[in-house]
């Protein structure tokens, strides 16, 4: 079976932290190679989404450096603008990742996808 290699690209280092220490350990159990990095803002700075431009122009460039038909590309962006620089990572933690795809629709539906990436290839 051929795995997958997913892109994703984040707002900041909240999610960036999730994918690279939650996400990436619980796909690769569905074959699922995970790389995660924040939108560049500015030269030399990523992280902090300021315009959608900015995080158009990053993802275009990295779907640009991954042509293969085996690589996935989704976005992880904070639409809410909560306190998550100390308490997202802690809640996940401490509830587990099968608790929040219980409680949370909207994560356990892309979730879902991502772990049918494998199939769908």
């Amino acid at each position: 079976m051929t795995r997958i290699k997913l892109n994703i690209t984040t707002e900041g280092e909240t999610e960036l932290k999730f994918v690279k220490n939650t996400l990436a350990i619980y796909l690769s159990s569905f074959d699922i190679d995970t790389f995660a990095r924040s939108v560049r803002t500015k030269t030399g700075f990523r992280g902090g989404i300021t315009t959608y431009q900015k995080a158009k122009n990053d993802i275009q460039a990295w779907l640009k450096q991954n042509p293969s038909s085996e690589c996935k590309f989704t976005t992880m962006f904070d639409l809410f603008r909560k306190n998550k620089s100390t308490s997202g990572p802690n809640v996940v933690e401490s509830i587990g990742l099968s608790t929040l795809k219980k409680k949370c629709r909207h994560f356990n539906e892309w979730i879902t996808k991502l772990e049918g990436l494998v199939r769908a290839t």
